[in-house]
């Protein structure tokens, strides 16, 4: 295949998955869960599963966390490794620019690359392309 069909086959491949999913998904809150088993005699399950996920509000957990730092000096290493997460997309808002400018200076930023297969976009009267290359 050359590397245009390749592309090509890959946003089929990418529409077919959005589609059948959403499909799956219609089923399976009609029906409940679905099975499924294959040549091999291996089952597979389709189901809806509650998936817990813990925040922790920043206005509640900063002071717990200085305290706990205080208490366990030998603790660095877990302070090196804590982030704020939320702060990317709030800091968009122009409102927060002198924020922004200020937590820049504090910024660890790092780029990792990924597969991103989409529409070719024109700035500014060039054309760039979505597609970068995956990273595992």
């Amino acid at each position: 295949m050359t590397a245009e069909r390749r592309l090509r086959f890959a946003l089929w491949l990418q529409e077919a998955e959005k589609q059948n999913t959403r499909v799956l998904k219609n089923l399976m809150v009609k029906r409940g869960p679905i099975h499924y088993r294959d040549g091999n005699q291996t089952e597979h399950l389709a189901e809806f599963v509650p998936v817990e996920k813990k925040y922790y509000p920043y206005r509640d957990a900063v002071s717990i966390l200085d305290e706990w730092f205080s208490a366990h000096s030998d603790e660095q290493g877990l302070r090196d490794k804590l982030t704020v997460s939320g702060l990317s997309s709030a800091l968009k808002a122009e409102k927060r620019a002198e924020l922004a400018q200020k937590l820049a200076g504090v910024a660890d930023a790092h780029f990792e690359t990924e597969l991103r297969i989409g529409r070719e976009r024109t700035n500014g009267g060039r054309n760039t392309h979505e597609l970068n290359v995956a990273s595992q």
